[in-house]
């Protein structure tokens, strides 16, 4: 995985959005087929972030993609209130009366699992230096 990297960051992230997609594809079907709402995509999409993570762990590459301590100060960091509300507008809208506790939970895992997946491949892997 390395010298694939190494060789292109763009080409790396295209296999890794393609694992993303595909696995997706076929964790939603194994979970229409087994009658488990959302359980196959969001193991498969935490393990996915795990490889990710530990890739870039292993390789330094943490602060590259964004997984690091913020540089900014606090008070700069208080710009970021309004998109935090606007991002978890989907929670108190999005949640449906007849969900049970365990679908509610799994449905926010995987959204979390996601939602750190596209940003790593869009921040990490888009721009060489």
């Amino acid at each position: 995985m390395k010298k694939l990297y190494d060789k292109s960051e763009l080409v790396f992230a295209i296999i890794l959005i393609i694992v993303y997609v595909s696995g997706s594809a076929v964790m939603k079907k194994i979970s229409e087929a087994a009658g488990i709402t959302f359980l196959p995509e969001v193991a498969f999409y935490f393990v996915l972030s795990a490889v990710i993570f530990m890739f870039a762990k292993k390789n330094g590459l943490l602060r590259h993609i964004g997984l690091c301590r913020p540089q900014a100060s606090a008070s700069v960091m208080l710009f970021y209130l309004p998109m935090l509300f606007i991002g978890s507008m989907s929670i108190f809208t999005g949640i449906s009366v007849g969900m049970s506790p365990l679908t509610l939970a799994l449905h926010t895992a995987m959204m979390v699992a996601v939602a750190f997946l596209e940003e790593v491949f869009s921040g990490a892997f888009s721009s060489e230096e």
